[in-house]
């Protein structure tokens, strides 16, 4: 079982394997050319990646709440993470991980 925790929110993967942060520069070293989901968690059968995204993130100022929500009411949103696993594939698949199925 794993845990995974950014900021205030976890998520917890009871048949997992293992689970790595995989968006800290320092693990990939790209982070000016790439962007990079949240952590990878593997199971048996399968890897995940998992980004998170907290609009009610009560620390956050209201204006910053409505911008998040607008920007994904209109997609921008979806672009980003479409480019976040991209990214995230093809270093994974580069680094000769990708050897079992990838859900996000």
């Amino acid at each position: 079982m794993t845990t995974i925790v950014e900021n205030d929110l976890a998520v917890t993967f009871p048949n997992s394997v293992s689970a790595r942060r995989f968006d800290d520069g320092a693990i990939h070293g790209l982070t000016h050319c790439m962007k990079a989901v949240d952590f990878i968690v593997e199971f048996p059968d399968r890897m995940v990646f998992v980004e998170f995204k907290d609009p009610q993130d009560s620390a956050a100022p209201e204006h910053q709440t409505r911008d998040y929500i607008a920007k994904f009411k209109s997609g921008v949103i979806d672009d980003q993470l479409k480019t976040k696993f991209r990214d995230t594939f093809l270093y994974e698949w580069a680094s000769g991980r990708v050897n079992k199925p990838i859900d996000y």
